[in-house]
């Protein structure tokens, strides 16, 4: 069945056109369409990835679920054909949560630019991935990721994301508050110290210092002048390229999920001599460590 588009102008209103979705591809014809990011009541987000045959970004993690409108369309039924065809499910209008436009532009090649108009909607849901069936000629796969998790791949740009900035803010802004600091577990707090642990022992210095890009108070010892801004807690790691560092370990001992505080214990060989002591470490609700203070133990 051919597939049609209405044509918009460069301000999003409708021409009175209609094109063949190839042809409006092709001329880079201004187009609507719908992004639907779907959360659950854990604070999970719902991705999917493309199939390999898609005509573009194949093989990518990407919005929940998303599509253009066909000719004569409105936007909400659009998004409700779109959940029924992506992914098999029937929602009352009013779980839809239209937050805004988006206006994007993007060439794939020189005879495939999207020029587009998204309006972004949530759908807050308890529905499981056993209660939907992903559309196979369009998705290989769906499934949740916690919220922290998600934001992590955000940061770190993983390369299979599809990286919608715009929309990632606004996710972040509706939802830090309530989702932010729901992992600050065992997990989180050995993840993040195992890192620490890795770079330091590798003397990767900028991943390293990277765990401290939103700290703002960071002390060594009680007896020194705590560091309080980025630059100098970069360049005190940079003393680490020199020292013989033979074995390094940290283990988290407690938790406190009311102030976002993990304690922990280290041990390091180096230069001949071992040393032990405490860590405190406090991390914000996006889990960024904000706080950095050692004890060395006393021989």
């Amino acid at each position: 069945m051919k597939e049609y588009f209405d044509v918009l102008d460069e301000n999003g209103n409708l021409t009175g056109l209609k094109k063949l979705r190839n042809e409006v591809h092709r001329d880079g014809d201004w187009h609507k369409a719908v992004h639907i990011w779907i959360i659950n009541e854990n604070g999970e987000i719902l991705l999917q990835r493309r199939c390999a045959t898609k005509d573009s970004n194949p093989n990518m993690l990407d919005i929940s679920c998303a599509g253009h409108l066909k000719s004569g369309d409105n936007s909400l039924d659009g998004a409700l054909r779109e959940l029924k065809e992506e992914l098999n499910i029937e929602v009352n209008p009013i779980e839809l949560n239209y937050i805004k436009t988006l206006k994007r532009s993007s060439k794939y090649t020189p005879t495939f630019i999207n020029n587009e108009f998204d309006d972004l909607y949530i759908l807050r849901t308890n529905k499981t991935i056993e209660d939907m069936k992903a559309q196979e000629d369009e998705i290989s796969e769906i499934f949740y990721v916690p919220y922290i998790k998600f934001k992590e791949m955000v940061k770190n740009k993983q390369t299979d994301l599809l990286m919608h900035t715009e929309e990632f803010e606004i996710l972040f802004n509706l939802f830090d508050k309530e989702f932010g600091n729901l992992l600050l577990d065992a997990k989180f707090a050995e993840d993040w110290c195992n890192k620490l642990k890795e770079y330091w022992f590798n003397k990767d210095i900028k991943k390293a210092v990277s765990l401290f890009e939103n700290t703002t108070f960071y002390q060594e010892t009680p007896f020194l002048k705590p560091y309080t801004t980025f630059e100098e807690i970069n360049q005190e790691w940079q003393h680490i390229r020199n020292e013989d560092i033979k074995k390094i370990e940290i283990k988290v001992l407690a938790i406190d999920n009311n102030t976002n505080t993990v304690i922990a214990e280290w041990y390091l060989e180096q230069n001949n001599k071992i040393y032990d002591g405490i860590y405190e470490i406090k991390f914000n609700n996006n889990l960024q460590c904000i706080y950095f203070k050692s004890w060395e133990m006393i021989k």
